[in-house]
């Protein structure tokens, strides 16, 4: 009854969803010499957020972890210490809540010469409280993070 499921990670799964999805489509466009539309993206999306919609009517929670992607600036370079989410783009639109962690390499390194990161996190979304929106938290874990969700005095 009830429970959680966790995909680690969200940006594997939607690429599985879309080689299973978009196979015969991959195909017929190989056949015809030409490189994958936008729009041949619809089935993996489809098919992602009906999982997703199906979690969500039952009584069940996800939690999706996804990658992240270097930015690189007009020459190519990339820009240390920025990174995009890579995903589906429109899975901030199915959610209640979005977080995104953050973590910054400090110049430096510490006592086991491993390099210093700073890790936060920074509620991006939250139907559940609005109040958390911008909220920031250090060395995010489950249970700190689950600890931030729990309503104390939502007035929902």
């Amino acid at each position: 009854d009830g429970g959680t499921i966790g995909i680690d990670t969200g940006t594997e799964y939607w690429a599985f969803c879309d080689e299973v999805e978009s196979e015969e489509i991959t195909e017929k466009r190989q056949k015809q010499g030409k490189d994958l539309y936008r729009f041949d993206f619809q089935y993996a999306n489809k098919a992602m957020k009906s999982v997703i919609d199906n979690i969500a009517s039952s009584n069940m929670n996800a939690v999706f972890t996804h990658h992240a992607k270097p930015v690189y600036n007009s020459k190519g370079e990339e820009q240390r210490g920025r990174y995009d989410y890579h995903g589906n783009k429109h899975l901030h639109k199915w959610v209640d809540i979005l977080i995104r962690l953050r973590l910054e390499v400090k110049d430096g390194t510490a006592e086991d010469d491993d390099p210093i990161v700073d890790r936060w996190a920074v509620v991006e979304k939250c139907r559940l409280d609005q109040k958390l929106l911008g909220e920031e938290f250090n060395d995010p874990t489950w249970d700190t993070t689950l600890d931030l969700m729990i309503p104390n005095d939502w007035s929902v």
